[in-house]
Formats: C-alpha cells, sequence, structure tokens
C-alpha cells in the first residue's frame, strides 16, 4: 500500500493537471488517496500487534500521537509547497510515504504465525 502510494504520487506529480485532464487526475487522487488512508489506518493495527500485550496501551498511544502531530503540521507546510505548483506537492507526499514505506518494511516483529506443519498455539492474557 506504501509503495502503491508513493507510486500514485510520483504520477499525479508527473501528470499534466489542466481542466481537459480533470477525469484521469480525480482517479488517480482516488486511487493514491484510498492507497495513503489504508496505508495510515494498517499502521494502527500493525501497531497493536508490535507491542506486547503488557504495553500495547502505551504503545499504540504514542504511535497515535504522532499521527496526530502528522495532521497538524500537514498544512503549516503542504500549503508553502502547493504554493510551488503541483509536482512539488506531489513529489513531498511521495517522500514522504517513501519514508512511512521504509519505516514500516523495518518492523521485523509482526503477527506471529506458527511454523509450517506445528499447531498453533494461542496466547491468553494474564490477570496480572
Amino acid at each position: 500500500l506504501a509503495a502503491g502510494s508513493v507510486a500514485g504520487c510520483a504520477t499525479l506529480a508527473m501528470m499534466n493537471i489542466t481542466p481537459a485532464a480533470v477525469v484521469p487526475v480525480f482517479i488517480m487522487l482516488g486511487i493514491t488517496g484510498g492507497m495513503v488512508n489504508a496505508t495510515q489506518t494498517t499502521m494502527y493495527a500493525l501497531a497493536a500487534n508490535v507491542y506486547p500485550t503488557s504495553i500495547r496501551g502505551t504503545g499504540v498511544g504514542p504511535t497515535v500521537a504522532f499521527g496526530r502531530i502528522g495532521g497538524v503540521l500537514s498544512p503549516i507546510i503542504g500549503a508553502p509547497v502547493l504554493d510551488r505548483g503541483t509536482q512539488p506537492y506531489f513529489f513531498a507526499i511521495a517522500g514522504t510515504m517513501t519514508v512511512a514505506f521504509m519505516a514500516l518494511a523495518s518492523v521485523k516483529r509482526h503477527v506471529q504465525r506458527p511454523a509450517p506443519g506445528t499447531k498453533a498455539v494461542i496466547a491468553t492474557a494474564s490477570a496480572h
């Protein structure tokens, strides 16, 4: 999803955005926006599975806070970039999505799956 977001933003940056090309631009905006949104919501699920149960709330909290900070800073940073034109704007989004892609690719602890040929063990929460 993150790689698709990068590709979509790069494609939008290279498109000739004119009134005659409104339909292809809207289609690319919809596809790219959907991928960016899906990447963002997937990060919440990933964060919930990366942290052990005992500190999951503490781990997911800063993850959500970091996303909120990005939501506050994006119009402050995005408006001056958009003043320079659509091409630098979409390349800036592609750059930030590249960073997100690299960060997601570096996460090593995902949902643990049993090895082939073994039974799945269901973990239960302890009452400590």
